[in-house]
């Protein structure tokens, strides 16, 4: 049986990954902070292999509880989809709730992730390669254009880090999908994300880290000066401080 945890799995992307990876032989372990979604999604994917946990990701001691309960209950997992986050109203929360949170809960689960798959969602890819690289952030737009790069540079920088445990990290965009997330991806009609069965399970893909696909499974070449290990360890390491 695989385990795969996926957060943010209640809605938008996260629940829509969700219902690409059911099958007979994946427990799913949903997480997210509200407990009436949970409950609603282990329903409608289906009770037998689907678990939810509560927690609050935009804390340290939501992730240590995280992190804690997936210990106790599971062994290994197969795969970790990091689909959690929110339209955010200043630097702290930021950095915080979309781009620590995903570096700490790996970082807390990396005993578990021994040959396994994480998976970082992310951002238009158009965006990315054209955004420049910086650390401005005084505005919404500033904001998320900040996430996007800094999420890129958080893949390469993972990737080559637990590259000895053959752990394989990797960022996709799904698509445009319906969320809550902001007013205008609430009136998107997309539920689907099937690139993400394809990114998770295909054997082709066993060996294939520090890439970022589309929205249709194909590599995104990434500007080399731009995002490289060198680049993204110094990065990283600045914002993980």
């Amino acid at each position: 049986m695989k385990n795969i945890l996926i957060t943010g799995g209640t809605s938008g992307v996260g629940y829509a990954s969700a219902k690409q990876l059911i099958t007979d032989d994946t427990h799913l372990i949903i997480v997210g902070r509200n407990e009436a979604k949970g409950a609603h999604a282990v329903r409608t994917l289906g009770d037998a292999n689907v678990s939810f946990i509560a927690a609050d990701l935009g804390t340290n001691q939501g992730i240590t509880y995280l992190a804690d309960v997936v210990k106790q209950r599971f062994t290994k997992l197969d795969g970790v989809i990091l689909a959690a986050g929110a339209v955010t109203n200043d630097v702290r929360e930021n950095r915080q709730i979309n781009f620590r949170t995903h570096y700490d809960l790996v970082m807390a689960l990396k005993p578990m992730l021994t040959r396994s798959r994480i998976l970082l969602v992310t951002g238009n890819p158009k965006a990315i390669q054209l955004l420049p690289i910086n650390e401005q952030q005084n505005s919404p737009i500033a904001r998320a254009g900040w996430v996007l790069t800094h999420k890129t540079l958080l893949m390469i920088y993972l990737s080559e880090l637990l590259r000895d445990e053959q752990i394989i990290v990797n960022s996709f965009f799904p698509g445009e999908v319906k969320s809550n997330l902001m007013p205008y991806t609430q009136t998107l009609v997309n539920t689907e994300v099937p690139v993400v069965k394809y990114l998770m399970n295909d054997s082709d893909l066993a060996h294939v880290t520090g890439t970022f696909f589309d929205d249709k499974g194909k590599k995104i070449v990434l500007n080399s000066n731009k995002y490289n290990f060198e680049r993204a360890k110094a990065i990283v390491t600045n914002v993980i401080q």
